[in-house]
């Protein structure tokens, strides 16, 4: 399939400089802007945009004189990338009705939650999202969670081009930061929830709020609504003074399974309880079950979805019948049977909070947890100790392994990790770099009654070694034991 986003009108990447287009020179955390310019004017760019003060390189320069190349200078790279873009594209965010979700955990879910009813519903909608991008049958791979902005309005003006009238858009902290949503005006945002991440990115908690939080200044004013999680206080407080109507998401209103209030049960008999793959929770007077999901923290997430659709007109009824066809998440809580009867989980849970939750869900069921996790290079390593801390208090036994250590050196994140294992727990704690083979040591040692949880990857099906991807399906590995 012909991919439209290759090539754009305005864009930061000068591999997807078109003729005729607009090349932005933008300073990332690893390259500049400025060292490509002479790609771009060799692929056609007649406008040259850099911030200003920037030095360009000789070559550059001379590139953009000897093509007679426009050369402007902006205060703010990545603030002129949006506005240029949305430019070019003829603001289609204006005829769009734009769905903004965010929140530490649980933004893919309930985007996806949220995209399933709507479609289910007839409306013409699209999403942009973590896992991939999608307008009617076409799907497009991602490698962000927010893309940036000269591919967003480019992806919205094929939306208005195609009929779609409404887009499900997951949005997170740094989008924000980084003005990847200007020119974007929200009919409806919901903020999940907040707890400790990306600290390789925003020095402070406090800053990593304030960022979440701005992304309430882009709701549409005239016909927007928020939903806001009223059981965190630093959440519900931004309930006050807004100028639109605001919908709080209440714990109260989830249904919990059985088992949340039970022992642990023997995996034999998981497959005959009605809520091993199921949510409920009420909303309005209404139940609705969700197939598809598991573990009480979807509570939240299956209400949070239940609630924008209802805002958007969507029956009950409708919604109600569109959740009992929700197939789940790829790499989210996504169980397989092992073939020894035993079960193995694999779960994009990689931050402190998420681990509570996804280990909680998982030590409610099982009479013995194995769990395989690592954590991410050139992010943030306080939560590094943290995590191996929690991974030791909710399982029997802890591989610690490698994801994605991008630039960073293997042995380095392992050692942050094992910081935060006390000595008692020691023994029940081993480093298997090659993440294969831990999880083939790990079907070695778990039995019918076990539960092996792979945590960090979630559907990501590669492991990143600087710069480079290699393949690795841990999907395909428990498949094929």
């Amino acid at each position: 399939m012909h991919d439209p986003f290759h090539t754009l009108q305005v864009t930061h990447r000068s591999g997807a400089v078109t003729a005729g287009g607009t090349f932005v020179a933008i300073k990332g955390q690893v390259v500049d802007g400025v060292d490509y310019i002479v790609e771009a004017v060799q692929r056609g760019a007649r406008k040259i945009v850099v911030a200003e003060g920037s030095i360009i390189p000789t070559a550059g320069r001379a590139a953009i004189l000897a093509h007679g190349v426009e050369l402007v200078f902006v205060p703010n790279t990545r603030y002129a990338l949006a506005e240029l873009s949305a430019h070019a594209y003829g603001y289609p965010a204006t005829s769009l009705t734009l769905i903004g979700i965010t929140g530490t955990k649980g933004k893919t879910t309930v985007s996806w939650l949220t995209y399933h009813i709507l479609r289910h519903a007839g409306i013409a909608v699209a999403l942009l999202s973590t896992i991939l991008n999608r307008i009617g049958d076409d799907i497009y791979s991602t490698e962000l969670t927010t893309q940036h902005p000269d591919y967003i309005h480019a992806f919205l003006r094929q939306c208005v081009d195609r009929g779609i009238t409404h887009v499900v858009i997951e949005v997170a902290a740094q989008a924000v930061t980084l003005h990847r949503i200007v020119g974007l005006s929200f009919a409806r945002i919901v903020w999940l929830n907040f707890s400790q991440e990306h600290g390789e990115f925003y020095p402070t908690e406090a800053e990593y709020y304030a960022a979440k939080a701005g992304l309430l200044s882009f709701i549409d004013q005239q016909c927007g609504m928020i939903v806001l999680n009223g059981d965190d206080s630093r959440i519900a407080s931004c309930a006050q003074n807004q100028q639109v109507p605001v919908l709080v998401i209440q714990r109260s209103a989830i249904l919990l399974p059985p088992y949340a209030h039970s022992s642990k049960h023997d995996l034999k008999n998981l497959s005959a309880m009605p809520d091993w793959l199921s949510i409920s929770c009420e909303y309005e007077g209404m139940r609705y079950v969700c197939s598809g999901l598991t573990g009480t923290y979807n509570g939240e997430n299956v209400l949070a979805a239940v609630m924008l659709a209802r805002s958007l007109f969507v029956a009950p009824e409708a919604i109600a019948h569109s959740l009992k066809t929700f197939s789940g998440v790829p790499g989210r809580m996504n169980m397989y049977r092992l073939p020894h009867d035993g079960w193995a989980c694999i779960d994009y849970a990689h931050n402190p909070s998420s681990f509570i939750g996804i280990l909680q869900e998982l030590r409610a069921r099982a009479s013995r947890i194995i769990v395989i996790f690592g954590c991410g290079g050139n992010r943030d390593p306080q939560k590094r100790p943290v995590m191996g801390l929690i991974a030791t208090q909710y399982a029997d036994y802890v591989i610690v392994t490698t994801d994605n250590p991008r630039y960073e050196d293997p042995q380095h994140i392992v050692q942050d990790i094992m910081a935060g294992i006390p000595p008692e727990a020691m023994d029940r704690v081993t480093c298997i770099a090659d993440r294969e083979m831990a999880i083939k040591h790990a079907y070695a040692l778990s039995d019918r009654n076990t539960i092996i949880a792979l945590l960090g990857k979630g559907p990501n099906e590669y492991q990143l070694v600087n710069g480079i991807k290699y393949p690795l399906s841990e999907r395909m590995i428990i498949q094929g034991l």
